[in-house]
């Protein structure tokens, strides 16, 4: 049976502003190197689009990974000033296209898994929390309906993702034990027992995180990915 994706709300869902539209464009894959990649020739499409990537047949123009450096040079400035303003660029235009790689392949192994991604749901969602938020908000941080769908479905999807690894984890007493007297300091007035359940929420949720990387990682291992030249 196919399952919908869980809406959330902002509160729990979203990171902060400042941080949730760059934060799935470059720190999913921040570190992560990739593997398996082919060489492709820079190639058009049939509708004329300029091919940045082939993701197991799938497209990633190169329009979209202009409007994320875009958004980068807008963000982050200095990033591309000064000497190391090449090397910077490129660094960073690595990261994007990496991140639209990730993208790629959770959504298609959330679909695989039973996941419907509602994009007018997600369409939804993004112009009624673009509404809310303040103008000033929205031009400091470069926030545009299409950057917030963006965050919005990579959110749900990870999300989704998670609570199907989070099936799996389980967080030993031993382990608790451990982390408790690692972090004494965290809990001056909280017995272990007192402590149990905010130690056992950390530890999943790490556990959680490491599961879905090393998800990541065997999806780019078994992808057939082609980098235009």
């Amino acid at each position: 049976m196919t399952r919908y994706i869980e809406g959330f709300s902002i509160a729990r869902g979203l990171f902060p502003w400042h941080i949730a539209t760059f934060t799935c464009v470059v720190l999913i894959l921040f570190g992560v190197v990739l593997i398996g990649c082919q060489s492709a020739s820079n190639k058009e499409s049939g509708s004329g689009k300029k091919v940045a990537v082939i993701v197991n047949g799938k497209n990633i123009y190169r329009d979209e990974v202009n409007k994320r450096i875009d958004t980068a040079k807008k963000l982050y400035p200095e990033s591309f000033k000064g000497e190391k303003s090449a090397t910077n660029s490129g660094q960073i235009e690595n990261r994007i296209v990496d991140s639209l790689i990730t993208e790629k392949l959770l959504i298609e192994e959330a679909k695989r898994r039973g996941a419907k991604i509602d994009e007018s749901d997600i369409e939804k969602k993004a112009s009624a929390m673009f509404d809310v938020i303040p103008p000033q908000i929205r031009q400091q941080q470069k926030l545009t309906k299409d950057s917030l769908k963006d965050t919005l479905r990579n959110l749900m999807v990870t999300n989704f993702i998670q609570k199907q690894l989070a099936s799996d984890i389980r967080v030993s007493e031993d382990e608790t034990k451990v982390y408790y007297a690692k972090n004494k300091n965290q809990f001056p007035k909280e017995s272990l027992a007192q402590a149990r359940g905010k130690i056992k929420q950390v530890l999943e949720s790490f556990k959680s995180y490491q599961a879905t990387q090393q998800l990541i990682e065997e999806l780019k291992n078994h992808a057939k990915i082609q980098k235009s030249k």
